[in-house]
């Protein structure tokens, strides 16, 4: 590319010199033959005059050898014509034999102007004649006229000489300033390809290489503006990799789901928990495409047009689920526009403490209703002791059970609750060691089968020949099956409640199945609640506290076990309980 710029430079100022110095050469000659000419006319001219005063046409008769003396003095060609144009005397020939003068240019010149004069070009002689007429007598009463012819070979040849000269000092002036203007060129050349050079290794990337370029002046001021510009280029790519890192990081591990819109409200960037907050592309988004609530458009309107931060608590309807978010939007203006501003939006998910506060509500009040009913029972035949006395030794017998009952009962709920807040506290250490589950379910079966006889519910325990012993907390392990087992009989009026576990490809499979009413599928995400129940009335009645489910998930979750529940309404439950993978 620098060889197909500075070459036809070159070759242009090449022939601009060589057309200037040949326009130089000919304008010099032709200013110096001009000179030397008008010279020649000034000097013809005197000597016109003073021929004049010595000859005058008007007289007639033949004036040749006149002519020729005046020659011999003046060494100019002397022609004498007649007012009308007849030649009267001739220093080169016979004035007689000589054609009328007067249509002669010279002639005509100096009839106007009383003096003329004219170059012609003598094909006899082979060279340029210089001719001078004088217009003799009065201009009223003109005589004639005295016409001088000078050869013009002698301005020729030193015209001629004169030029070669200046063809000689131009022609070594276009070597001396060509060669200058090589040498320029071919250093300029080299200066700019190592600007081109350096210019490229900036464009690839390469901030660290510099420019030297020493003694060179205004280049020199160019390298150090360059290397200063390469190393202000670098530290500012450096900052702004640095920000660009931090920016990255923050959307990548910032929680919460992080919008940023221009003031077209198209969403130009976000964060790694919006993507699977909003479960969609993001990207070059309208934001009223992925956020489509009123209440949060309007928010967004009454931020833009304030230009101050807004906040507010919305509940949005995402993929078919209710989240509960608080949003807030913060304006700022973008470079490009001047008008609508843009918006940073930050949704906080703060479903799982509405679910946490709707649960220690729940909590609060099942703890006060499972309490205040069996110490309502308790003191109310407490009184009734008290006013009546223990007159009926039977009627006092069977109201000191039921307060008995009752008193069990709200023992029942303290330990359970102390269990799952000893299980939430962590201050529950899981001690595992390997665990034969033959025994373990027989023992937990042993327990229920009168309860089970009572009901007309067959109870009984599968366990796949293969399966292996499981690493488990012994004493929790038995809570757990215990638990789920008397759940099961619960919720089982006839057919049958079994027990049991398999080996499967990630471990093995604790089961608890039976044929009982089942859970309406809308219930499942929530049972393990404490206090949870599917059918509160039918619970009581049972005499359970609600919290056999809940201990039972802490104690899993404690063992970093997984349980699903499966059921469907009128067919029966089952619990599975996926322990650790076998060893």
């Amino acid at each position: 590319m620098r060889r197909g710029y500075f070459g036809p430079v070159l070759v242009v100022f090449a022939l601009l010199v060589g057309v200037s110095l040949l326009f130089s050469e000919i304008y010099i000659t032709q200013v110096v033959r001009q000179t030397r000419i008008e010279n020649l006319t000034e000097s013809l001219k005197k000597q016109a005059i003073l021929i004049a005063e010595q000859l005058d046409p008007g007289r007639g008769g033949n004036l040749d050898d006149s002519c020729r003396k005046i020659k011999a003095r003046i060494g100019s060609r002397v022609t004498i014509v007649s007012w009308d144009g007849v030649v009267l005397g001739d220093s080169d020939g016979a004035a007689a034999e000589m054609e009328n003068h007067l249509r002669r240019p010279e002639i005509q010149q100096s009839i106007l102007q009383n003096t003329g004069s004219s170059v012609r070009f003598s094909t006899t002689l082979g060279y340029d004649f210089l001719y001078f007429a004088l217009r003799t007598g009065t201009a009223e009463k003109p005589s004639g006229f005295i016409r001088l012819a000078v050869p013009l070979k002698a301005v020729n040849d030193s015209i001629q000489e004169l030029r070669h000269r200046v063809l000689g000092a131009l022609i070594v002036l276009l070597f001396v300033t060509g060669g200058f203007s090589l040498w320029q060129a071919v250093r300029l050349r080299r200066m700019v390809g190592q600007v081109t050079d350096f210019s490229t290794s900036l464009a690839r990337g390469e901030l660290k290489s510099r420019l030297i370029l020493e003694g060179v002046g205004e280049f020199g001021q160019i390298a150090t503006n360059l290397n200063t510009m390469a190393e202000e280029l670098r530290e500012l790519i450096s900052s702004n990799e640095l920000e660009n890192e931090r920016l990255g990081t923050i959307l990548k591990n910032i929680p919460d789901a992080l919008l940023i819109i221009n003031a077209s409200d198209t969403i130009v960037l976000y964060s790694a928990a919006a993507s699977d907050f909003f479960d969609q592309s993001l990207v070059n988004r309208p934001v009223t495409e992925v956020v489509r609530n009123p209440e949060f458009l309007a928010l967004l309107d009454r931020a833009k047009k304030t230009r101050l931060p807004e906040e507010k608590e919305l509940t949005l309807l995402l993929e078919g689920r209710e989240r509960h978010v608080i949003v807030k939007v913060a304006p700022f203006f973008e470079v490009v526009t001047a008008g609508e501003p843009a918006c940073v939006l930050l949704f906080s998910d703060i479903t799982r403490l509405k679910q946490l506060e709707r649960m220690r509500r729940d909590f609060v009040a099942n703890v006060s209703h499972e309490i205040k009913t069996p110490i309502t029972s308790i003191r109310g035949f407490a009184d009734t002791l008290l006013e009546e006395g223990f007159q009926d030794r039977e009627t006092a017998l069977r109201f000191l059970g039921i307060i008995r009952s009752n008193s069990d009962r709200i023992n029942s709920l303290v330990d359970d609750l102390l269990t799952i807040s000893s299980l939430e506290s962590g201050t529950v250490q899981i001690q595992k060691k390997d665990v034969a589950l033959e025994g373990v379910f027989q023992s937990v079966v042993g327990n229920f089968e009168r309860k089970a006889r009572d009901k007309g519910v067959s109870l009984k325990v599968i366990l796949s020949p293969s399966v292996p012993a499981v690493r488990a907390d012994e004493r929790c392990l038995v809570q757990i099956l215990t638990n789920l087992v008397d759940n099961a009989l619960k919720y089982t009026t006839h057919g049958e409640v079994t027990a049991g576990a398999e080996a499967v490809d990630s471990g093995v499979s604790l089961f608890v199945r039976d044929t009982g009413v089942g859970i309406p599928e809308e219930h499942l995400p929530r049972i393990g609640e404490r206090f949870y129940r599917v059918d509160p009335a039918r619970s009581r009645a049972e005499g359970g506290t609600g919290l056999g489910l809940a201990i039972v998930k802490h104690l899993v979750r404690a063992h970093g076990w997984q349980m699903n529940v499966e059921s469907r309404p009128g067919k029966g439950t089952t619990v599975r309980i996926l322990t650790d993978p076998l060893a």
